[in-house]
């Protein structure tokens, strides 16, 4: 059985969830050649599929209003709180 493929990349990142969304930002934006493969067809996985409605839901404080999440994350929230 041969395997097909599409390309040449440093970083493959196999999943599209929150984690795996945010890593492929990452190491796109760090200047690798980065690939996310997501089985779904949406990203965000199963927090867009069956969860809350993905990343506008991520906790992004405590119970005393401390940032405890930043980042990639705390970006996107903030992009599409603006929408």
């Amino acid at each position: 059985m041969g395997t097909e493929l599409f390309g040449e990349y440093d970083v493959v990142v196999v999943g599209g969830g929150v984690s795996g969304c945010s890593a492929a930002i990452a190491s796109a934006r760090a200047g690798a050649n980065t690939i996310l493969i997501e089985k779904l067809g949406a990203l965000g996985s199963m927090m867009n599929v069956s969860g809350p409605p993905g990343w506008s839901f991520s906790h992004l404080w405590n119970d005393r209003g401390e940032t405890i999440i930043a980042g990639i994350v705390e970006e996107t929230h903030h992009r599409l709180e603006k929408e």
